[in-house]
């Protein structure tokens, strides 16, 4: 099993954060390795369709919501289709912590198991994920910030 964790101090307040990162059907989050996001049902047992870039695998994924712990700000969820992506048994887990008022950290872990390529090359895959996710997540926060404080 691979265990895949990041973590980034991001400068904006958690709830701030937390309205992109908490949103299981958030489409600005994965660009760069989602064409497109598609999400059936609400809550828990949701379930979100990651139509991927062809560089990442032709196809597409599903990924059900398992955990949505709005006062924690904490985000689970299992990939119950693996598509064309060589792993089985995923599983992610997204916490933003505030960092005083106006910063927080965000953790994002993923855990599963490679099939047929080696681990090190698909943990460096989703490392690189990760980082994307973490710069979409600034641009957005930073647009958002902006749009409400009349910049």
């Amino acid at each position: 099993m691979e265990i895949v964790e990041m973590a980034a101090r991001i400068e904006a307040p958690a709830d701030v954060v937390w309205s992109f990162s908490g949103n299981f059907g958030d489409k600005t989050l994965s660009r760069g390795y989602v064409e497109r996001v598609e999400v059936t049902g609400s809550g828990v047992g949701a379930l979100r369709t990651y139509h991927l870039r062809e560089e990442i695998g032709k196809g597409h994924v599903v990924e059900r919501l398992e955990r949505l712990d709005e006062r924690d700000r904490i985000l689970e969820y299992s990939m119950v289709d693996n598509g064309p992506v060589p792993w089985t048994g995923y599983r992610g887990h997204i916490s933003v912590t505030p960092a005083g008022a106006d910063a927080c950290m965000i953790l994002i872990r993923t855990q599963f198991v490679p099939v047929g390529i080696d681990g090190a090359e698909v943990a460096a895959l989703s490392r690189a994920n990760i980082g994307r996710y973490f710069d979409n997540l600034r641009a957005a926060v930073s647009a958002q910030i902006a749009a409400t404080s009349g910049d």
